[in-house]
């Protein structure tokens, strides 16, 4: 059901989006931001994301507030979905919020949050496109996963109409723990 894609670490400390306040900037929230966005900030996407499948393109682009990352689809079984390499190992049940900013052409720009290995399903969310404009997806509430001990948490996105060419670019991914399942903390 769910495509599993290999994903890698990188330290022990956890990135969080940037602020617009200059090169990699990460400040802190809480609870924390568990999204690793420091390395495409700093200018390195290939660490972050991957097309799911062998064509689709993932590069360094300017971002809502900093640098931000662009997939571009490519023709073939799963280009049009990119997945984060990283992923949030739970040693805890847990309910998993996310957020993000993205501007596409498309027609529908999807963001999946995925608990996989235990539950494995994911929850997302459709934002009506073309988003000509940097775009809260979703814009007034947050996409939340019920995760369980031995799951692994990771994003997705994708252009549902696979349409070789076309482009969404991602900036300010926000991934949390709610501590009452509710999603509503302040981000």
């Amino acid at each position: 059901m769910a495509v599993l894609v290999m994903m890698s670490a990188c330290g022990p400390q956890m990135m969080t989006p940037d602020a617009g306040g200059g090169a990699c900037s990460v400040p802190v929230k809480s609870p924390p931001n568990l999204a690793r966005n420091g390395l495409f900030e700093c200018g390195d996407p290939t660490l972050e994301f991957q097309s799911d499948g062998a064509a689709g393109k993932v590069e360094s682009t300017t971002g809502r507030t900093g640098k931000g990352l662009k997939f571009t689809v490519a023709a073939g079984l799963f280009n049009n979905q990119f997945s984060s390499k990283w992923k949030l190992t739970v040693s805890t049940a847990a309910t998993y919020c996310a957020t993000a900013y993205v501007k596409s052409p498309a027609p529908v720009i999807t963001m999946r949050l995925y608990a996989a290995n235990v539950t494995n399903f994911w929850k997302e969310f459709d934002l009506p496109g073309p988003a000509a404009d940097w775009s809260r997806i979703p814009p007034t509430i947050v996409v939340n996963q019920n995760a369980q001990p031995g799951d692994e948490v990771f994003l997705m996105f994708l252009d549902e109409s696979s349409t070789a060419g076309r482009v969404i670019e991602v900036d300010d991914l926000d991934v949390w723990v709610s501590a009452d399942g509710r999603c509503q903390e302040a981000r």
